[in-house]
């Protein structure tokens, strides 16, 4: 085998291998391209179905919520009403006796005493607002009575003048806000409800109110504790679009606190907050996050009457609070990644087989490449050899005039006539082999010529054979 044949097989086998290595790239692209688009499309599904199971389980957790803080301010309302029913209530005027509110001093002391600091203060206010006795309990939790030199003017206080009116059988709820002394939020901050209910005498001339302050932290506690970290952060917004329990410390009491004046809902998030003015519930996605809300009415008034206990609501607005869920689009899709985990991971396996499943094809391909080259060569080979069985006969007669005239010249004593005669025939067959050669330097098409007994070659005088004929 010679080398310019080894040189062309080793050519033909590197061009083979960059074809294969082609093809498998192309495959294995594509086939990454569609796994790609596959996951993606997967992913937002789940995605989808994640966040239909956070809604899910919000609303699940709201109507838990709801029915817990209900619950914790339905227990006190039953002790407001205790309260006022005390036989020396009914005693109560601007000239009860020493004795008297002697027993109601023992009375509320014991009372708050026995709650273990559920109560801040237990109030009794005259008709106009005064209050006339007040049981405090310090941050230390002990109950004391307050001197009456300490007592204060309550007439401007809205849960005072929202409370005007009540039934004896009926307790005002008040809003959850910071308690305020002298106009001045106490500092440290205390969050309070309110429950008032009317005392009067037995002649039912006297309009004097019992006021409780409930410290509402331990609810709010209780709540943060039980909710937060569940599903998403668990916000109460008031009747006023002020934020209880708000997205960022800073954003709360908001309408007591003047630095913090604007921090409402329509500020924070002007859709949430177009959101709850017009649905009393509804879930919302926005940019990414998940709102769940229910609208909550945490200001009434309380009666308990033979069907139990029902709220009738002074002033639909003033009650119209909400309590939100929000659950932020880093959990939903932490959620949805959780889930997804298990197809990304079988997807990632997948890559193997079908990366040998590529390599295969493209070596497949190859072969088949590799066989319709074989043939080419073939063709072209044969062609080759027909083309040299061509050039071998035409130039095998004008040598053989040649070798003949030379052996005649060189062994036979010829006259000079007949070894001019030989002499002659040389020019026309060194011409015939020059033709040739031209001939050969502007071939552009190959004619075989059959001869008997099935051998074939080609006739490299095709053009000139044609041309005769025309």
């Amino acid at each position: 085998m010679s080398p310019s044949t080894i040189l062309w097989g080793d050519v033909l086998e590197r061009s083979l291998r960059q074809y294969r290595k082609k093809l498998f790239l192309r495959y294995e692209a594509v086939s990454l391209l569609l796994l790609t688009l596959f996951l993606v499309v997967l992913f937002q599904f789940v995605l989808y179905f994640s966040r239909q199971s956070y809604t899910t389980l919000s609303a699940e957790q709201l109507a838990t919520t709801e029915q817990r803080v209900k619950l914790f301010i339905a227990d006190y309302i039953t002790d407001a009403q205790f309260l006022s029913e005390l036989s020396w209530v009914r005693r109560l005027d601007n000239d009860a006796s020493v004795s008297t509110w002697q027993a109601a001093r023992e009375d509320l002391r014991a009372f708050a005493r026995d709650k273990q600091a559920t109560f801040d203060q237990v109030r009794i206010l005259d008709e106009r607002g005064m209050e006339r006795l007040r049981i405090d309990t310090d941050p230390d939790n002990r109950v004391y009575v307050v001197p009456e030199n300490q007592l204060r003017d309550k007439s401007n206080r809205y849960y005072f003048t929202e409370s005007r009116g009540l039934e004896p059988s009926q307790v005002y709820v008040s809003l959850l806000d910071l308690n305020e002394e002298d106009g001045e939020i106490e500092e440290p901050w205390n969050p309070m409800i309110r429950y008032v209910t009317p005392i009067r005498g037995n002649n039912g001339s006297n309009d004097w109110t019992m006021v409780l302050n409930l410290r509402a932290s331990r609810m709010i506690n209780s709540l943060r504790i039980r909710e937060e970290g569940r599903l998403g952060k668990l916000l109460y917004v008031n009747p006023l679009g002020y934020f209880v329990e708000a997205p960022q410390p800073d954003m709360a009491w908001g309408w007591q606190l003047p630095e913090r004046v604007n921090a409402t809902v329509a500020n924070w998030n002007p859709e949430l907050a177009t959101a709850l003015e017009e649905a009393d519930a509804d879930t919302l996605l926005i940019g990414g996050d998940l709102f769940v809300f229910q609208m909550y009415n945490p200001v009434g008034v309380a009666e308990l009457g033979k069907d139990g206990l029902r709220s009738i609501l002074p002033d639909e607005e003033r009650s119209r609070g909400h309590l939100i869920i929000w659950v932020k689009k880093e959990i939903i899709r932490a959620f949805a990644w959780s889930e997804f985990m298990p197809v990304l991971i079988l997807a990632v396996i997948s890559i193997l087989p079908m990366t040998l499943l590529s390599w295969s094809l493209a070596t497949r391909q190859m072969h088949r490449v590799e066989r319709a080259q074989l043939r080419e060569e073939a063709e072209v080979l044969r062609a080759t050899q027909s083309l040299a069985r061509g050039i071998a006969h035409e130039f095998r007669q004008p040598l053989a005039a040649l070798k003949l005239a030379a052996d005649l010249a060189d062994h036979m004593d010829l006259p000079d006539d007949a070894l001019g005669k030989l002499v002659k025939r040389i020019p026309p067959n060194v011409k015939r082999v020059n033709d040739l050669v031209s001939q050969l330097m502007h071939l552009t098409k190959i004619k075989e010529i059959e001869y008997p007994g099935g051998n074939k070659i080609l006739d490299l005088h095709g053009d000139e054979s044609e041309e005769r004929d025309n």
